[in-house]
């Protein structure tokens, strides 16, 4: 795994209340920590700071990337999968649509109980942290609800700068 570093969201908005502020203080962890969960990017605490004009996140022990996956995935057995002339079935079509594949890609080998099955094998590569933290920002922005007081409007109009500080 590649290393690790910490990563600072700031928010700047118009000076704003303290209850849409806590409001949106409650929504920004758990919107960050999904996103980055969602993304597969590792990363340790998240801490919310805020203040009447600015809305923080810091993230601690970001991953510098994602981990590169290789999943192999059995389906039905080759007998099943393919007909006596060696063409795909419906069961070995479906098998690889549901995988994101075609029939072709599909591999045939032995199991350990000793039956030929096709298996959907795939590699998902590393994803630098920069495009997913950028992905997530972006996100995050319009999802958090700011709550309609009868006094003030407040929205994400109202958000007028977006910086990450330094990765």
């Amino acid at each position: 795994m590649a290393g690790t570093r910490d990563f600072l969201f700031e928010l700047g908005v118009e000076e704003m209340p303290s209850a849409p502020l806590n409001n949106a203080v409650k929504q920004l962890k758990t919107l960050i920590s999904k996103g980055l969960d969602d993304a597969g990017l590792a990363h340790g605490d998240v801490r919310i700071i805020s203040s009447p004009r600015r809305l923080a996140a810091l993230v601690l022990d970001v991953a510098e990337a994602t981990e590169e996956i290789h999943s192999v995935l059995r389906g039905p057995s080759a007998k099943i999968a393919f007909d006596a002339e060696g063409n795909p079935t419906k069961a070995a079509e479906g098998f690889a649509r549901k995988n994101g594949m075609t029939a072709a890609e599909l591999v045939r080998r032995e199991d350990a109980d000793g039956t030929e099955y096709v298996f959907a094998e795939q590699n998902t590569p590393s994803e630098p942290a920069v495009s997913i933290l950028t992905r997530v920002c972006e996100d995050l922005i319009p999802a958090i609800q700011w709550p309609n007081y009868r006094s003030q409007r407040w929205g994400s109009e109202h958000a007028t700068f977006v910086r990450p500080v330094r990765w």
